[in-house]
């Protein structure tokens, strides 16, 4: 006979079986109770949503997520549950408990309550601020219906921007009247500025592989940097896509060919998409301005590496060349632009919501063009420019959000190298054979900044929220500069070191409640920026020998921002025929410059100071938009009024610029009605060779119409437009290059995305 405790010893594996078979069919049954738990995150920017209701379909059980956007329900629950993820200004999504228990993480797609390109407030997805500031944002969507020719072209007809160009292809940016060295701009965390003029040039931007652009208007130097004076141009490229191939395509008039095709696979946490895009027109006409042939080819990749819930990499790696050919005037520009950069976003051991970033950018141009005689030089010549710009940094970034307040850190550290070379080859040589003219700079800077945002409730009836920002930078740089001028002998080689420091801060207040149909608020700001030593220790003493070498990095030595500014949201009752939704922003801001030094480059000598007291811009603008038989209809528009103190110190800018458009959508259909009008405004431009000089330019009016079409499948969306840009065709002649802008442009554009 065995002994008893034998018997157990070998009966238990057969008992431990027995309980698990019970367990088993307890579960299938649904008798047994478990814990499902998930994250719940932006579909977007991967950041983990608070908030989200979780709901099972046919039980009343449910949960809110927390500030990580973790959720954990407790029940009784079958593989083919559904459980419900809802939450203000996302899509609801349904998925079933057996894909929760595998995924574990669960992406919301954003709702644009806002009509595309309507002024929002206080959201900047990317690089969070918690400022009270204005937002301008243009997505995807917005961008295919209107088929621009370049970025240039779809920011130019907005109110409070001005795209300026002064050379084939080159365009620059200004927002509220401040001048293109005054606006930040950011792809993918990048700044596109030019290490040797601080302006930034966005021609040359693949549109296909942008998702967001936020347009930030304002004063932003507490969190950007020196530079943000007049605001923020922030890209976001394109990091996910809901196809797996793209195929898209264009031709037009001036013999427009435009080709893209993009490529993306997941291969289990591994997303990886690739692009390339090919476009070449004629602009060669009559008209000496309207000469011009364009060739550009462009390579992206990028890559994103999950790891966990929230913690990923995400590699970039871009790089575009471009050839322009003025053939009357003899010019060939050779360009070549890349970028590259490396992000870890998520938690690390010791803390959470970190953003690491490295940045790699460079510019390499070569331009060659042939000078004839002049009465100021009666020497013909053919001219060669050499440019290398390398800017290479790191960026980290932290955040700490409790239920009434927010904190926000950064650290930047950046070097950049600029070195360039011009050769004069006289034609008809009068004693010289050739000149040589040598450049190189380089900088070091160092930036961090806080931001702090407080949440409080009032208690008053009309205004029951307030929001409390301050935000403070500090940056400490060093230049060194190396100039060489074969036609001034006298002056040896020599290398100037100097250093900088700047601080900036910036206050901000918002007040705000809603009712049942609106939500209104109130918001203000006030910031700085100071810089020592002056621009006048800086480069008083720096040689120019030629003006497309000029260090024209015009920043000012004291600037003070202020805004203040209105903002109401009214949905009325559903109706089939009339108003539906109203949006309505106005604002007043101003920028007083003290100390203003401000430097135009001259040939052979010194810069010349145009200005050193006082300098001031302050203006109005104004953004709406309404809504009709559910938003079937859409009228929005925007205007700027401009009072600049001196139209030679901030040049190309209107005294008045206005903007109206009219979105009719049926079902897959889109037609668009596009009008502006800008005042009149002294252009400042650059003639072939190196002419600077001043003009006169009239007020004009145009007006862009768009039609689309967008068919969507199982497996396949399909999507065409067809547009016709600038319809009244106005040239101002006396702009050179200014017909980039301003020709009557027919286009058909279509694209194929399989999903």
């Amino acid at each position: 006979m065995l002994n008893y405790s034998v018997l157990n010893f070998v009966q238990f594996p057969n008992r431990i079986l027995y309980i698990l078979l019970a367990l088993l069919l307890m579960r299938a049954s649904g008798l047994l109770a478990e814990e499902l738990r998930g994250r719940v995150c932006h579909a977007q920017t991967r950041r983990p949503l608070t908030g989200v209701n979780v709901t099972i379909s046919g039980q009343a059980i449910g949960a809110a997520t927390d500030r990580e956007g973790v959720f954990i329900l407790q029940g009784v629950f079958t593989d083919s549950a559904l459980i419900n993820f809802s939450h203000v200004g996302f899509r609801t999504r349904k998925i079933s408990a057996a894909e929760v228990r595998q995924q574990a993480l669960i992406f919301l797609e954003p709702i644009p309550i806002l009509f595309q390109g309507v002024e929002i407030t206080g959201e900047k997805k990317k690089f969070q601020t918690d400022l009270p500031v204005d937002v301008q944002v243009i997505e995807q969507a917005t961008i295919q219906d209107r088929a621009p020719l370049n970025l240039g072209d779809l920011l130019r007809s907005e109110a409070a921007i001005q795209i300026e160009s002064t050379s084939p292809g080159f365009q620059s940016v200004s927002i509220r009247g401040c001048n293109p060295d005054q606006v930040i701009i950011l792809y993918d965390g990048i700044p596109l500025k030019s290490t040797r003029t601080d302006v930034g040039d966005i021609s040359w931007i693949d549109l296909n592989d942008i998702q967001e652009i936020q347009v930030i208007k304002g004063s932003n130097t507490a969190v950007y940097g020196e530079g943000g004076v007049g605001g923020v141009l922030n890209i976001e490229p394109v990091t996910t896509s809901p196809y797996f191939l793209t195929l898209s395509g264009r031709i037009g008039n001036y013999a427009l060919r435009d080709g893209y095709a993009r490529l993306g696979h997941t291969f289990g946490p591994l997303e990886a998409h690739y692009s390339f895009s090919l476009r070449n027109a004629d602009f060669t006409g009559q008209d000496f301005t309207n000469d011009l042939q364009t060739d550009t080819r462009s390579h992206n990749l990028a890559t994103t590496w999950r790891i966990g819930p929230v913690n990923r990499f995400i590699l970039r790696a871009m790089r575009t060349d471009r050839d322009f050919k003025a053939v009357g005037a003899k010019d060939d520009t050779e360009e070549q632009r890349q970028l590259a950069t490396l992000q870890y976003r998520g938690d690390l051991p010791l803390c959470r919501d970190v953003v690491l970033q490295a940045i790699y950018r460079q510019y390499s141009d070569r331009n060659v063009y042939f000078v004839p005689t002049q009465v100021h030089q009666p020497q013909a010549r053919d001219i060669t420019n050499r440019i290398d710009d390398q800017y290479r940094g790191g960026r980290l970034e932290k955040t700490w959000t409790y239920p009434t307040w927010n904190l926000n850190t950064g650290l930047e550290l950046n070097t950049s190298n600029f070195s360039g070379r011009t050769l004069w080859d006289f034609v008809d040589a009068a004693g010289i054979d050739s000149v040589n003219f040598r450049q190189k700079l380089k900088r070091r800077g160092l930036g961090s900044f806080v931001v702090v945002r407080v949440h409080t409730e009032t208690g008053m009836v009309l205004l029951p929220w307030m929001d409390w920002n301050w935000s403070m930078r500090y940056d400490h740089s060093a230049t060194s500069r190396f100039n060489y001028d074969e036609t001034q002998p006298w002056l040896a080689p020599h290398t100037n070191t100097k250093k900088y420091q700047a601080v900036n801060y910036k206050i901000g207040l918002q007040l705000g409640g809603k009712t049942k149909q609106s939500t209104y608020n109130i918001f203000l700001n006030n910031g700085a920026n100071s810089r020592f030593p002056a621009l006048y220790d800086l480069y008083l003493n720096d040689v120019t020998p030629s003006p497309i070498y000029a260090d024209s990095s015009i920043l000012p030595e004291r600037v003070i921002g202020s805004e203040i500014g209105l903002s109401w949201d009214r949905f009325f009752p559903t109706g089939t025929q009339r108003l539906r939704r109203l949006n309505l922003k106005i604002s007043y801001f101003r920028n007083d410059f003290s100390d203003k030094i401000y430097y135009k480059p001259w040939q052979y000598g010194t810069p010349v100071t145009l200005n050193a007291l006082h300098a001031a811009i302050d203006g109005y603008d104004l953004n709406f938009t309404l809504g009709f038989s559910g938003d079937k209809f859409t009228l929005s528009g925007g205007a700027l009024w401009l009072d600049v103190s001196s139209a030679r110190l901030f040049p190309n800018k209107p005294d008045v610029k206005f903007h109206l458009e009219g979105n009719f959508q049926e079902k897959n259909f889109n037609l668009r009605l596009r009008g502006f009008y800008e005042g009149r405004q002294l252009g400042y431009t650059s003639l072939p060779g190196g002419g600077l000089f001043f003009t006169n330019l009239t007020a004009r009016a145009d007006v862009d119409l768009q039609a689309s079409y967008r068919l969507r499948t199982r497996h396949a969306d399909i999507w065409s437009s067809l547009s016709v840009m600038n319809l009244l065709a106005r040239t101002d002649t006396g702009l050179t290059y200014s017909f980039f802008d301003r020709l009557r442009l027919i286009q058909f554009n279509v694209g194929l995305g399989f999903k």
